[in-house]
């Protein structure tokens, strides 16, 4: 039955790879890397996923991503940005990222590094900028990059931050835009993908530059579509759940080693 409701245990005790999902009389059990219990907080996801090794592959010019699915209300914005009670892991990278740069800066072999971030909002095939607009002759470096929906090409500014205060003051107006409505399962649920990006681009003394680039992606959340409450609310469940089927779909392709050019622009 489509309909029927499922019970997710996370286990007490030294089991922390599996969850347990009881829909009516049956049980099943799902295994994963790592499974963490509603007791358990960010900072301690954030050590447990070795973000720390990951901040700083970026200034050996790695490319990192964590991104954040689940169901609508499941915790995903939480997780990623946080709350006024708790630190979210953007917070927990930012403050990693610029403890790292001041480590690097003691050293020799480079003679500067550059921290530059973005952060927008997919919508269906539209992309919206979510950084306010910042212009050169206020004393910040910004240059544009653009992102490719389908056919339509969209901008979004790449904004230079000298400190974590910076960068987390820039985000926290970004966040205030992103599109938020009514679901069935949470009062403020996020009806778009948010994504953040942090670049670190490390100078060499031989002229050379390395690029290191950290995506966050806090993902809409799944939902059906006959539960929402407004006629609105379905057409966005739809959209949303038809975004996030293509991006299962081309998850399985770069699993396989299929992933053509044309299909990083679904």
């Amino acid at each position: 039955d489509d309909h029927q409701s499922a019970c997710i245990t996370v286990p007490d005790g030294e089991c922390k790879d599996s969850l347990l999902c009881q829909r009516g009389t049956l049980i099943q059990e799902y295994r994963f890397s790592r499974v963490f219990g509603p007791w358990e907080d960010n900072l301690l996801v954030f050590d447990q996923l070795n973000c720390t090794d990951k901040i700083a592959g970026l200034f050996h010019g790695y490319r990192e991503t964590v991104m954040a699915y689940g169901q609508t209300g499941s915790g995903k914005t939480h997780t990623i940005f946080g709350t006024d009670n708790e630190l979210g892991l953007l917070q927990y990278f930012i403050q990693s990222l610029f403890d790292k740069k001041a480590e690097e800066e003691q050293k020799a072999e480079t003679w500067r590094r550059r921290v530059r971030l973005c952060c927008f909002e997919i919508y269906g095939d539209t992309l919206t900028d979510l950084i306010p607009p910042v212009h050169d002759d206020e004393g910040v470096e910004v240059s544009r990059g653009e992102f490719y929906l389908k056919t339509s090409r969209f901008p979004y500014q790449v904004v230079s931050v000298n400190s974590p205060y910076a960068a987390l003051d820039m985000l926290e107006d970004a966040c205030v835009k992103r599109k938020v409505g009514l679901s069935s399962l949470n009062v403020r649920s996020s009806r778009s993908h948010a994504i953040v990006q942090l670049f670190v681009e490390t100078y060499l003394q031989d002229k050379s530059v390395l690029l290191g680039c950290l995506t966050l992606v806090d993902l809409a959340g799944s939902e059906k579509e006959y539960e929402n409450p407004t006629a609105e609310g379905r057409s966005s469940a739809r959209v949303l759940n038809n975004s996030l089927s293509s991006l299962n779909r081309l998850l399985r392709k770069m699993q396989e080693g299929s992933l053509k050019e044309s299909d990083r622009r679904q």
